[in-house]
């Protein structure tokens, strides 16, 4: 060991052995106080992490919402174009009843038999000669008494079917023509008349005489 420095002078030997301890103990202090900030910035490196993480979570969350929200507007205008066009086509379909609404009729207006009843055509409703000789078959069916003139009107704008009577059969609420009500129900099942069961009083009618005004096609249910 001759090459340590100052191995053979017993001062020399003494700094040294008390140079040696006091830097052995610096060097095992340094070693905890590495190893204390090595724990601390590996639970902050794991915080860190976790709040990264969390963030990253949020924000696909924020995005994932956005389209979704993105999704539903658009599947919501294709629902609304939709229930356009549908609105659209049904206002170049000409009206007619079908097997069901024909049956309907006619078993609800058969015991009012020999009824008599009229048709007016309004220039605005496009379909109207073939819905009233429709309509006319149908309630014929029933053995009802009905005109085969159907009238014409180049004035007014109506929307939907009409059930008109004179106003002398139906004074104070009460109507003398038994038949009315349940034409009036069907054709508000229907959905051929505009603003619900509604019954018009109209001078110059035949008494004891329906008369049946048509109108432009009733429009679909406004979109929400």
């Amino acid at each position: 060991m001759s090459w340590y420095p100052g191995w053979d002078s017993l001062d020399s030997v003494k700094i040294w052995h008390v140079g040696l301890e006091i830097a052995g103990i610096a060097v095992l202090a340094l070693l905890v106080i590495t190893e204390i900030l090595a724990f601390q910035y590996g639970h902050r490196k794991d915080f860190l992490i976790e709040i990264a993480e969390r963030d990253r979570i949020t924000e696909q969350q924020r995005v994932d919402n956005e389209r979704k929200i993105e999704v539903e507007g658009l599947q919501t205008q294709l629902s609304e174009a939709g229930k356009k066009v549908i609105a659209l086509q049904n206002q170049t379909v000409a009206r007619q009843f079908n097997a069901e609404q024909r049956a309907a009729i006619i078993t609800a207006l058969s015991p009012f038999a020999g009824q008599k009843a009229v048709f007016e055509c309004l220039n605005s409703a496009w379909d109207c000669i073939g819905f009233a000789e429709d309509f006319s078959a149908v309630l014929k069916q029933a053995k009802w008494d009905v005109s085969d003139y159907i009238a014409m009107s180049l004035g007014g704008d109506v929307i939907g079917v009409q059930v008109l009577v004179n106003p002398q059969m139906a004074n104070a609420g009460q109507v003398s023509i038994p038949a009315v009500i349940p034409l009036i129900n069907n054709l508000v099942s229907f959905g051929f008349m505009a603003q619900g069961p509604n019954l018009g009083r109209v001078p110059g009618i035949a008494l004891g005489t329906i008369h049946i005004r048509i109108g432009r096609i009733v429009p679909p249910p406004a979109i929400p």
